[in-house]
C-alpha cells in the first residue's frame, strides 16, 4: 500500500474543521485533495456508529490521514483498534515540511505515523525492559526514527542498564548509548520546530552515565568521604542505599580487613569491588568490570609457589628490605630473618635443599641497621617518585600525543574520552615536570647503595655509604633548588586543576585508589622531595656516629653531611629571594603608580605600618586627618595613600568635630572602600639617606619625622592607625635607623621627646622646637579620656593651626619627585 501515490488529505477530528492554513498547504504545495471527516458521530443515546462517507475513505490506498495530535481517540482509532493499514501524518509535520527550500511529501509506510523528523536518519537498537519495548519504539517511529532488532555499530544503542551485555558490548566498539529518557523528552518537544538545534545536547545530557541503573552500598568509609560518594554516584546516574541486601554493587574501602564472609546478606548477583573501580569508572565514563577490583582476589597456585621461590632467594638481597620496627616494612623478610635467632632445624633434608645458604653479617651491629633503612628509606622514596611519572605525568602525556598525532580522524580507543587531553603540557610541566631529574639521580644512588649492602659481609671495610652521597651532592644542588622553589606553584596549579577540570580529579581519584598508591593523595607524594634531603641528613648523622673514626667511611660521611646541608642551604636561601621577590611584585602591583623600574629581585621589602597624618609640611599637609600607609624596602620608603571609606578608628570624633578636621566629601561614608582595583596609590618616593631624624613622644604615642630632599626639608606628625600599634611603628623607624647604617653608612638619629630633650631643643634654638612645643602643649591642656594619645587630637585644630604657622617657610615647596632607579 505505501507503494500506492497519495492523492487525496483527509482531515481528521473536530480540531481541524476550521484549520484553513493546512488546507491551503496540502491544496496549493503538495496538489493533493483535501476533504474533512469527523471518525466517530455521537449519538443522543451516547453510542458511537461508523459512517458511510468514513467507510468509502477508509477503503482508499491513495489516502493520508492528517491528525492534530497522536493521543486522542481519533488516532487510536485508526492506528491501534483498526485491521487495516492506514497512512498517518501529524499537521506539525505538515508545516516543518513547508519550510524545506523544496517541500515534498514524504513516502508514508502504512502503519508507521509520522509526527516530527526529529529523528530522521537516527538508527536504533534497543536493550530496555520488555514492558519499555512498544512504547520506546512507537515514540521513535512517530519522530521518523528506525530500530534494528539487533545491535551492530554503529547503531545508537537505548539502554538504561549500564551493566548490560549490549551495552558493554556499544561502549567497547564506541557506539553511543542514550537512555529512554533521551525519547521521551525528545517526545515532549514535538510540536517544537526548533528543538533540532538542541538535539546534540540532548544527547550529551541524557546518556547513558556509568552508574546508570545501578544501586551502590559502600562500606569502610568515613562520613567526609561518603558526602563525596553519594554526590558522584548521582552526578553520574547511580543511587546510593544503606540496606547492602539492595544494593547492585558494594564498594569497599581499602583500609578495611574483610572477608567474603562479612557479605553473607548480599545478593548473589552483586558485585563487590573496590573504591578504585569507582573512581576509574567515572573518569571512563563507562561502567569498567568489576572483575578487575575485586578484593578478594582468586590465589593462583602457580603463582604463590613462584613468590615463595622469590621470597627464598630475596633473602640475599637486601634492597628491598628495612629494619624492623622503622618506617615502612621491606619488600622481603632478609632483615627478619638475618636478625633473628631463627634455626634451621625446623626444616627437614628436603626443604633444605632449596635454601640458599645466608651468611650472618660479620659486624651485626647499629650501623648495618641504620645502613638498612637508607637503603630502604631510598627504595621507598625512588618507588614514590617512579609512581608519581607512571600513574600521573605520563598518562597525561599520551593524551596529549594522541590527539596532536590525530586530531581530526575520530578516536581509535573503544572510549572516545580516552584520547581527549586532559592537561595542557604546560600544566603537566608545572605540576610534574621536575620530577624525572630528580628520579634519575636517585636511582643510581639507590643502585649504588643495594651494591653495598649486597657486599657487606664480605667488603665491611670498604663499605662507604658516606661516598655514594657525597659524590651525587654537585648534582643534587643542580635538581632540588628549582624543585622546592616551585612547589608552592606546582601545588596551586594542581589545586587549580582539581577544582576547575573535574575530567582531573576524576583521573587523579582513580589513580590514588591505585593499591600502589598506600592510600596516600598526589599532594602527599608531591611533597616527598621537600623531606627527602632532611631526612637523608638525619641518617647520615646516624650513620656516622654508628662508625669508627679509623673507618674510611666516617670521613667521606663528614663530606656527604656536608654537602647535603650546602644543598638544603642553597635550596633555602635559593627559596626566600624567590619568596621575597614573590613577596615584593605583590606588594608594587597593590600600588597604583609604583615605577615599574623599581622591581628588582635585588630588593627586599621589610615592613609596613599605617599613619594617621595629624598634620605636616608639603603633601602632608594635604593628607591632614586621613591614613598612609608606609612601605620600608632594603633602599627606599614608599608613602602611599591608603583607599579606605570613613573615619579612621584611631582617630577622636572631636579631630573631626573640629574646624581643621572636618571631613571631606573623598572620605565620607557614602564613598565605596576602593576607588579602584588597587588598595594603595603611591604618593611620594623617598631614599633612606633622605631621613634625617625620628622623634617620639610616649604620653601622647605621636611621632614626627624629619626627611630631607635635593631642595629643602620638611617634617609630619603622625599617630599609628589602623591595626597598627604605636610599638609597630617604633620598630619601624628603628628598623628604618638600622638600614640606614647598614646600607648608607649614616646613622639616623632617633630620639624620644622627654623632658631634657624639649630643654635642650628649647635652649639650642632649633628650628622644630616650635611645632613639638605647640603640639606636647596641645595635649597636655586638653581635657583627658580613655587613651592619653586622644588629648591631643582633641586640640588638634590649634596643634594643625601651630604647625602650619610653624612650617611657613616651607609653604612654597612643591611636591618632591619620584625617585630614579639610578639613584637607589
Amino acid at each position: 500500500m505505501s507503494s500506492v501515490p497519495i492523492t487525496r488529505a483527509v482531515l481528521i477530528g473536530k480540531d481541524l474543521e476550521n484549520d484553513y492554513e493546512i488546507s491551503r498547504i496540502l491544496q496549493n504545495v503538495f496538489n493533493l485533495q483535501v476533504s474533512k471527516l469527523n471518525l466517530l458521530d455521537e449519538t443522543s443515546n451516547g453510542k458511537t456508529e461508523t459512517s458511510d462517507e468514513l467507510v468509502a475513505i477508509l477503503n482508499s490506498e491513495d489516502v493520508v490521514y492528517v491528525l492534530s495530535n497522536f493521543e486522542g481517540p481519533d488516532f487510536r482509532t485508526l492506528h491501534e483498534k483498526s485491521r487495516h493499514h492506514y497512512r498517518l501524518i501529524s499537521t506539525h509535520a505538515i508545516r516543518t515540511l513547508c519550510l524545506e527550500p523544496n517541500p515534498t511529501f514524504p513516502v508514508l509506510k502504512v502503519k508507521r505515523p509520522i509526527y516530527c523528523f526529529f529523528m530522521t536518519n537516527l538508527n536504533f537498537a534497543l536493550d530496555v525492559k520488555p514492558y519499555q519495548t512498544k512504547r520506546v519504539v512507537d515514540l521513535i517511529h512517530y519522530m521518523n526514527g528506525c530500530v534494528r532488532k539487533k545491535f551492530t555499530h554503529p547503531l545508537t544503542l537505548i539502554s538504561d542498564d549500564c551493566v548490560g551485555n549490549l551495552t558493554r558490548t556499544a561502549v567497547s566498539l564506541n557506539s553511543r548509548v542514550l537512555t529512554t529518557q533521551f525519547i521521551e523528552k525528545c517526545w515532549e518537544r514535538r510540536d517544537d520546530i526548533n528543538f533540532m538545534a538542541d538535539m546534540d545536547t540532548y544527547m550529551v545530557e541524557y546518556a547513558l552515565k556509568c552508574f546508570g541503573g545501578l544501586v551502590i552500598y559502600f562500606h569502610g568509609f568515613v562520613e567526609d568521604d561518603m558526602t563525596e560518594f553519594r554526590e558522584k554516584t548521582l552526578e553520574n546516574g547511580g543511587v546510593v542505599t544503606t540496606r547492602i541486601e539492595e544494593a547492585t554493587h558494594v564498594v569497599v574501602g581499602q583500609d578495611v580487613n574483610i572477608s567474603r564472609a562479612d557479605f553473607l546478606d548480599v545478593h548473589p548477583d552483586s558485585k563487590i569491588v573496590t573504591a578504585q573501580w569507582f573512581w576509574k569508572s567515572i573518569h571512563l565514563e563507562f561502567c569498567n568490570h568489576e572483575e578487575l577490583f575485586d578484593p578478594f582476589p582468586s590465589p593462583d597456585p602457580s603463582k604463590s609457589r613462584l613468590n615463595c621461590s622469590r621470597g627464598r632467594r630475596s633473602h640475599t638481597s637486601p634492597g628491598s628490605e628495612t629494619v624492623p620496627k622503622r618506617g615502612r616494612k621491606s619488600k622481603s623478610s632478609r632483615g627478619n630473618l638475618e636478625l633473628s635467632n631463627a634455626s634451621s632445624y625446623g626444616l627437614s633434608e628436603e626443604s633444605l635443599e632449596f635454601v640458599i645458604p645466608v651468611e650472618i653479617p660479620k659486624k651485626h651491629d647499629r650501623r648495618y641497621q641504620v645502613c638498612m633503612e637508607m637503603l630502604a628509606t631510598e627504595q621507598n622514596y625512588v618507588d614514590d617518585l617512579q609512581l608519581l611519572i607512571t600513574l600521573f605525568k605520563e598518562p597525561l602525556e599520551r593524551l596529549i600525543t594522541q590527539q596532536s598525532s590525530s586530531p581530526t580522524e575520530p578516536p581509535a580507543s573503544p572510549a572516545p574520552f580516552l584520547n581527549k587531553m586532559i592537561l595542557s603540557k604546560q600544566q603537566i610541566n608545572s605540576i610534574f615536570g621536575k620530577i624525572q631529574p630528580m628520579l634519575n639521580i636517585h636511582q643510581v644512588i639507590l643502585n649504588s647503595l643495594d651494591t653495598f649492602m649486597k657486599t657487606w659481609n664480605a667488603s665491611y671495610d670498604d663499605i662507604a655509604l658516606g661516598y655514594v652521597w657525597a659524590i651525587h651532592g654537585p648534582e643534587l644542588s643542580k635538581v632540588y633548588p628549582p624543585y622546592v622553589n616551585d612547589y608552592d606553584n606546582a601545588r596551586e596549579t594542581l589545586d587549580e586543576c582539581l577544582a576547575n577540570i573535574p575530567k582531573f580529579l576524576t583521573f587523579v581519584k582513580s589513580a590514588e585508589s591505585d593499591p600502589k598508591c598506600r592510600k596516600r593523595t598526589v599532594k602527599d607524594l608531591l611533597i616527598k622531595p621537600v623531606q627527602r634531603l632532611p631526612s637523608v641528613c638525619l641518617l647520615l648523622e646516624e650513620i656516622k656516629k654508628r662508625t669508627d673514626k679509623n673507618h674510611k667511611d666516617y670521613g667521606l660521611l663528614s663530606t656527604a653531611i656536608a654537602g647535603i646541608e650546602n644543598v638544603l642551604q642553597k635550596t633555602n636561601n635559593s627559596r626566600k629571594e624567590i619568596e621575597c621577590y614573590d613577596n615584593i611584585f605583590s606588594i608594587c602591583n597593590q600600588i597604583e603608580g609604583y615605577p615599574p623600574a623599581l622591581i628588582s629581585a635585588n630588593r627586599t621589602f621589610h615592613k609596613t605600618v599605617e599613619l594617621g597624618i595629624l598634620s605636616g609640611d608639603g603633601f602632608f599637609g594635604n593628607y591632614g586627618g586621613r591614613s598612609m600607609t608606609i612601605f620600608l624596602f632594603n633602599d627606599f620608603v614608599a608613602f602611599t595613600k591608603t583607599r579606605s571609606s570613613g573615619n579612621n578608628p584611631n582617630l577622636t570624633q572631636s579631630f573631626y568635630a573640629s574646624t581643621r578636621g572636618t571631613l571631606s566629601r573623598q572620605v565620607s561614608f557614602l564613598q565605596p572602600k576602593y576607588k579602584e582595583k588597587k588598595k594603595f596609590k603611591l604618593v611620594s618616593m623617598h631614599r633612606i639617606s633622605d631621613f634625617r631624624v625620628v622623634r617620639f613622644e610616649f604620653a601622647n604615642e605621636i611621632i614626627i619625622v624629619k626627611v630631607r630632599n635635593e631642595e629643602s626639608e620638611y617634617l609630619f606628625i603622625g599617630q599609628p592607625a589602623g591595626e597598627t600599634t604605636f610599638n609597630d611603628l617604633l620598630e619601624f623607624f628603628k628598623l628604618l635607623c638600622n638600614l640606614s647604617v647598614q646600607f648608607c653608612g649614616k646613622e639616623l638619629r632617633m630620639e624620644e621627646l622627654t623632658e631634657d630633650v624639649v630643654k635642650q631643643l628649647k635652649n639650642s634654638a632649633n628650628e622644630d622646637f616650635a611645632v613639638i612645643d605647640r603640639a606636647i602643649c596641645a595635649a597636655k591642656h586638653g581635657s583627658g579620656s580613655l587613651r592619653r594619645r586622644s588629648t591631643l587630637r582633641r586640640a588638634v585644630s590649634n596643634v594643625s593651626l601651630g604647625i602650619s604657622n610653624g612650617l611657613q617657610r616651607f609653604a612654597s615647596r612643591a611636591h618632591l619627585s619620584f625617585i630614579n632607579e639610578s639613584s637607589l
